[in-house]
């Protein structure tokens, strides 16, 4: 409980309020309005002297009044600092009749010239229209996220099932009926079996790359340095025959999908072996630096690179920079690795140079 002499010292007291950034409405027991600051006028639009002797109840919009009048009753008899109507949706009235979302703190006061209560007022329409600007996004999310899910059902039934039969049908062609076609149709054949393929491996990628974003992020902490020497050692068994020099650094643990994690380094190691294929030796590289709230990792590579004014569209799904006759791939790899990175809080994007190798980055939230 504050004490102090309200009607002395109301001069300073009142230029003390002037400085506050909420609206200061300080009422007596009969809810009468005795003191008010500067952002009070400007919020509600009243000058101090069309507030002061008046009940307060008069910047409360008129469906609220009655019950307010209950409620300022009930405070008086039980006096706490808190916050008014937890859980409600409180809104204050201003003097043009306009209604508009507040937050307010409720503070007692004991003076000599008797009981008071202050009350901070907080217009947050700027923060409700924040809110609302999120669920329209979150709500268009839900929708886009449907969409996807009508989308990958269709893939895997409606396409999927016709191109079983080219793929069935083209190879039984080419069993039983390939000594009956000339070089030219054999070749056609050969073609139409190997780009039948190639979709349903696209399609299945396709499937996969819709999943990540439905399935639930089962977080704990990963061991960052571990996982890459991992993965590492796995891609290492399908490229034997080729030398590499490694470059790992101390990497940080960090809070994560392990499984998820794990398919961020597979994409993006197995793109620096693919794309540094044409050098003697391979240099591949794993570091790590930290930031204030989060961890910044790059892969980097010696290999093929790629013009930096492209670098946007790595991420992007079936994006690519090199012939797929070049460098096999789905063009999902990259995609998938922005979506998994995008859904721990992080960021992604690279850097290359032609013929000077590639890096790439990922950060993680420090959590």
């Amino acid at each position: 409980m504050s004490s102090f002499d309200l009607k002395n010292d109301e001069q300073i007291f009142s230029r003390i309020l002037d400085s506050a950034p909420d609206s200061i409405v300080i009422v007596d027991g009969k809810g009468e309005i005795q003191i008010v600051n500067i952002q009070t006028e400007n919020i509600f639009g009243y000058k101090r002297a069309e507030l002061i002797g008046k009940k307060v109840e008069m910047l409360i919009p008129g469906e609220y009044r009655d019950k307010h009048v209950g409620h300022r009753d009930h405070y008086n008899k039980n006096v706490a600092f808190r916050p008014m109507g937890s859980g409600l949706e409180l809104f204050g009235l201003r003097k043009d009749g306009s209604k508009f979302p507040v937050e307010i703190s409720l503070s007692p006061l004991n003076t000599p010239d008797g009981f008071y209560v202050a009350a901070a007022i907080r217009d947050i329409t700027r923060r409700k229209k924040i809110e609302q600007d999120l669920i329209a996004v979150n709500r268009k999310l839900e929708e886009s996220n449907k969409e996807l899910e009508a989308f990958s059902y269709s893939v895997s039934h409606d396409l999927r099932a016709p191109l079983r039969h080219i793929i069935g049908f083209s190879e039984k062609l080419s069993r039983t009926q390939i000594d009956k076609l000339d070089d030219e149709g054999q070749r056609l054949l050969h073609i139409i079996v190997d780009s039948a393929s190639e979709m349903s491996v696209l399609i299945e990628k396709l499937l996969e790359f819709s999943r990540i974003g439905r399935i639930e992020l089962n977080k704990g902490r990963v061991n960052m340095g571990q996982l890459i020497v991992e993965v590492k050692n796995e891609l290492m068994k399908l490229n034997s025959s080729r030398k590499f020099e490694w470059h790992i650094n101390d990497l940080p643990d960090v809070n994560g999908d392990k499984f998820f994690l794990k398919l961020v380094i597979q994409n993006l190691l197995a793109n620096a072996i693919k794309y540094s294929s044409g050098k003697d030796i391979s240099v591949i590289k794993a570091n790590a630096s930290e930031k204030e709230n989060e961890y910044v990792f790059e892969i980097s590579d010696n290999g093929i690179g790629f013009d930096n004014k492209y670098s946007e569209n790595l991420f992007g799904v079936f994006k690519r920079l090199h012939r797929a006759e070049d460098f096999e791939g789905s063009g999902i790899g990259l995609a998938t690795v922005k979506r998994i990175v995008q859904r721990h809080g992080g960021r992604v994007w690279a850097e290359g140079e032609s013929e000077k190798g590639a890096k790439f980055y990922f950060t993680l939230p420090k959590n």
